[in-house]
């Protein structure tokens, strides 16, 4: 228990990173505040109301740590009301003790609700707004004085009140601005000055309401309704607190929508392709802008070895290749096994889940917030999808909801997209396979877009399967496809054609780029060498070419398919060599 508190303690002594300027400005005024209102108590102690002291003090906190959110990020806290009203009523030290009071609950309240340890200077930060109101009250006061006359804002006319709440409002405005402005220019620079009529215009509509309100009460309490006061004030910050909620929720609300809003739009992306990369761009885009992720992946049930695969996976902006896992791994494994989703609200506090975590990529940043769902193909799991933050607890349960409505939708897109990919691409070496090919050729045609075409034949190939077997020709053909697709460029449809045979489509492509690229693919299979059992299996191709112009009216599939096909006869006459022809 001991090392515990001089841990807490080592952690709240410890200063924060931020501009060392503003730091010491917030532990000079700091201490200015702690000083100036220790020598007040000490020299008041006998004569200071501290009943309505200590009342003042933690509905001035109250109304501080609930206050209603209005311009962009400034609240309406009534604060400076409760202020006003000890000013007026039991005099400056009165007020200055219960900002003091009213300070030190908003740090203790900091402290109670963050996740993360509460620093030294966080409390400096609250006593610096003790010295800053402290100071500008009490120079909105003596400005106040000055129209309201030596016997006191309560015997002046109502005319000099009006004049000594004006005077007290512009001086308690210009004064609250300029002491915050040294801290302002030490973490901005020049643009908190270009920003300082902005936002002294805001404060000043806000301090507007709380000398209204303070010095209403004031007045109340003076005719007689002492004790009405005392109970209109706690009502003031439930009302303060009440107004709060409904701003919160309201702000909430919009926050929803617009979450949902987006996420329809995403849907609808997801939905437009059927290209699995492309997918992947969506959900990167759903992982950063929807929930803020700093850690995502997609990970995909390869049913044929059991075992996942990782399609994508992103480490704080940082993409990972992470190799395939088993099933029983991790907390991946675990959702795969049970098709159940898994939320957990902080990694670090949930030893069960903390014990088979598997941590991929950063090991210096911890993961606390996880969510993590199967997708499902009807009642079927292929894969889970997870979004995760170094923050515990950022997530609501509304996010809940909105990441399972998106991994529904995932889902399908995924599946949709492996349906697409195993009807164009070719089983064994991942090339496209010959419909898909047809399909593009006769895109070509029709449109009548210049194209170049060749077809290729391993010489020879059967002595390979008799020789070594059809799991060493099949292991032969892989290698052999992925040597093709190398030679192609960007946008060329290379497939597997059927048995030992390829094509490749050459858009845009003339007789130059078509026979430059037969006779890199010629080169490249010449240096082909498969191991196997001690021997080297070597192979050759032939190569059929073809090249158009873009003239091709009238011309079908079949047409091109006859006429490549006799250049490539003419080529396996000769063996290992490109026989080329124009369409």
């Amino acid at each position: 228990m001991t090392e515990r508190l001089v841990s807490a303690w080592k952690e709240f002594t410890q200063a924060s990173q931020g501009p060392p300027g503003v730091r010491r400005l917030y532990f000079l005024y700091g201490w200015a505040a702690l000083l100036l209102s220790g020598a007040i108590a000490v020299h008041e102690a006998s004569t200071l109301p501290w009943g309505p002291l200590l009342l003042l003090g933690a509905l001035a906190g109250g109304a501080s740590t609930l206050g209603l959110r209005i311009f962009e990020n400034y609240t309406l806290s009534l604060e400076l009301s409760i202020y006003l009203y000890a000013l007026l009523c039991y005099g400056f030290p009165t007020a200055l003790l219960s900002i003091l009071i009213a300070s030190c609950i908003l740090i203790v309240h900091a402290m109670a609700s963050s996740e993360e340890p509460v620093r030294l200077d966080v409390a400096f930060r609250k006593w610096t707004n003790t010295f800053v109101l402290g100071l500008s009250l009490w120079g909105a006061g003596i400005a106040m004085d000055a129209f309201v006359g030596a016997d006191g804002f309560f015997a002046a006319t109502w005319r000099n009140q009006m004049l000594g709440l004006c005077a007290f409002w512009l001086a308690f405005t210009f004064l609250n601005n300029l002491l915050f402005l040294p801290m302002d220019f030490a973490r901005a620079g020049l643009r908190s000055l270009r920003q300082l009529p902005r936002e002294a215009f805001l404060d000043g509509a806000i301090h507007a309401i709380s000398v209204l309100s303070g010095a209403g009460f004031a007045l109340l309490s003076q005719a007689d309704a002492s004790e009405v006061v005392l109970l209109l004030l706690p009502v003031l910050v439930v009302l303060v607190v009440v107004l709060n909620r409904l701003s919160v929720q309201t702000k909430n609300l919009l926050t929803q929508f617009d979450l949902v809003r987006r996420l329809n739009t995403y849907t609808a992306d997801l939905h437009t392709t059927l290209n699995l990369p492309q997918v992947m761009e969506v959900v990167k885009r759903v992982c950063l802008e929807l929930f803020g992720a700093d850690t995502f992946f997609l990970a995909l049930l390869d049913e044929r070895s059991g075992r996942v695969q990782f399609a994508r996976a992103v480490d704080h902006g940082r993409e990972l290749s992470l190799g395939d896992a088993d099933l029983d791994r991790g907390l991946t494994g675990r959702v795969i096994q049970t098709a159940e989703p898994l939320f957990i609200d902080d990694l670090l506090g949930e030893k069960q889940w903390m014990r088979i975590t598997h941590r991929e990529g950063s090991q210096t940043q911890r993961i606390r917030s996880v969510f993590m769902a199967p997708l499902l193909d009807n009642a079927r799991c292929i894969g889970v999808f997870s979004v995760q933050r170094d923050a515990p607890r950022v997530y609501k349960p509304f996010h809940r909801e909105l990441f399972l409505a998106f991994v529904q939708q995932l889902s399908a897109a995924v599946v949709g997209a492996r349906l697409y990919k195993r009807a164009t691409q070719d089983g064994l070496t991942r090339l496209f396979n010959k419909s898909f090919f047809e399909e593009s050729l006769a895109a070509c045609l029709a449109r009548r877009e210049p194209f170049g075409l060749l077809f290729l034949d391993c010489d020879d190939f059967k002595s390979v399967n008799d020789r070594y077997g059809h799991i060493t020709g099949d292991r032969y053909l892989q290698v052999l496809g992925t040597n093709i697709q190398h030679q192609c460029r960007a946008g060329d449809i290379p497939c597997r054609y059927g048995g030992d045979e390829f094509a490749i489509l050459l858009k845009g492509a003339d007789r130059a780029v078509t026979r430059s690229v037969a006779e890199r693919i010629l080169e490249a299979v010449d240096r082909l060498v498969l191991f196997e059992s001690g021997s080297q299996i070597r192979t050759s191709v032939s190569i059929g070419a073809l090249w158009s112009s873009g003239e091709t009216e009238g011309v079908h599939v079949e047409d091109v398919i006859r006429k490549i096909d006799a250049c490539l006869y003419r080529a396996k006459i000769r063996r290992h060599t490109v026989e080329d022809t124009a369409l």
